[in-house]
């Protein structure tokens, strides 16, 4: 899911780039730090959201289970070499005239 999601983003950059617009925030693919971009979404996003659902469902068993899980992601994804990196998204859709979810479901099948 992380490619996915950067490979639509570094995507979407190298269009504004190439149309002379500024390239939009987490889509410059020779700024973006995907382990930082992954710890900031967990825990700007992620954390809170489940929290929150907490509320209304509220097992704590089902909280402390996926907020370790979350805090095992954020320490892999704060650790020197995460398993996906900027140089691992793909440099475009595939050269054709597809959409981004077309091509993104013959590499990344569902």
């Amino acid at each position: 899911m992380t490619l996915r999601i950067h490979r639509e983003f570094f995507c979407q950059g190298d269009e504004e780039q190439r149309l002379g617009l500024p390239v939009s925030p987490l889509c410059d693919r020779t700024e973006v730090n995907i382990g930082i971009s992954q710890v900031g979404f967990l825990t700007h996003l992620v954390i809170p959201l489940y929290k929150a659902v907490h509320f209304y469902i509220t097992s704590d068993d089902l909280l402390q289970d996926c907020i370790n899980q979350l805090e095992a992601n954020i320490e892999h994804w704060s650790s020197p070499n995460p398993c996906v990196t900027a140089d691992d998204v793909p440099l475009n859709l595939g050269g054709g005239t597809e959409s981004l979810s077309q091509a993104a479901g013959t590499i990344f099948p569902q």
